[in-house]
């Protein structure tokens, strides 16, 4: 099943192939799927049987993770286009296709395409098209819209619901979108004096986020109870039973996973769950 989360990013996607591709209609006939874990082998994946794209590993930065979209979704237009995808030139003229277009967007940069150090595709894309810092990147219109995310905001669940947030389970944040920057300003001005506990953000509309919400987890851990308290652990914390439990954003998880190995501790990942 497709996330809020994965719905969002999805329409930004969509758009992403609107102003790329005249007929982009034909394209958008897949699913993405936001998987909150971390794989060694890749990043993501594109079953064409099923017209699914999935994303892994929100330890990234966020703008390797939107590369990974792209990547996917290049293969997705290629099998559209030819009925088989493979990384040849004809691939990569896609890909390099929507890069252009999410530079354009200010979704990615050339130095994110260049400093991607966990993938290959830079070196494929200098080939054929040169270093990415020489492309010529389109201009591109960016909608005026912003979009507030409220993190932290259990005691104020009730406020947000009556004034049309939603809650994203994967981020473990409430969303509302607003017509303008000053709106949104103001907006942020009156929660965060509602409760200055709140962590508010802004962002462009057509900027997509991957900023989840893992949880770790350490189970038979009595005896490390001081070291686990130490490191911000909960025991039975988020209603997670019989295990010490610490809610982290998923770029810290490679961070958070050192300082337990410090001690000895290896905690495993599981996803968050739906609640407010």
């Amino acid at each position: 099943m497709q996330s809020q989360e994965a719905s969002k990013i999805k329409k930004a996607l969509d758009k992403l192939l609107d102003l790329t591709y005249e007929d982009s209609g034909k394209y958008k006939h897949y699913r993405l799927l936001l998987e909150p874990k971390e794989m060694k082998s890749k990043h993501g994946q594109y079953d064409w049987q099923s017209q699914a794209i999935q994303i892994y590993n929100f330890s990234r930065k966020p703008a390797f993770t939107m590369l990974t979209c792209l990547h996917e979704l290049a293969h997705h237009v290629q099998i559209i286009d030819t009925g088989n995808s493979d990384h040849t030139e004809a691939f990569y003229a896609r890909f390099h296709k929507l890069l252009l277009t999410g530079i354009g967007l200010g979704w990615i940069t050339a130095s994110d395409i260049e400093q991607e150090n966990d993938a290959s595709d830079c070196q494929k894309l200098e080939k054929y098209y040169g270093a990415p810092s020489a492309w010529s990147i389109p201009e591109v219109s960016i909608e005026a819209a912003y979009v507030l995310t409220v993190k932290n905001a259990y005691a104020e669940r009730d406020y947000l619901k009556a004034n049309h947030f939603k809650w994203f389970a994967l981020m473990q944040g409430w969303q509302k979108t607003v017509d303008s920057l000053n709106e949104a300003e103001l907006c942020k001005d009156i929660l965060i004096n509602k409760n200055r506990e709140l962590i508010v953000n802004i962002t462009n509309k057509s900027f997509p986020q991957f900023s989840m919400m893992y949880y770790l987890i350490v189970k038979n851990g009595y005896e490390q109870r001081q070291v686990l308290r130490k490191l911000g652990y909960k025991w039975q914390g988020f209603e997670i039973k019989k295990c010490w439990v610490k809610k982290i954003v998923s770029q810290t998880y490679h961070e958070e996973l050192a300082k337990a190995a410090e001690y000895g501790l290896a905690p495993q990942l599981i996803f968050p769950k739906n609640k407010s």
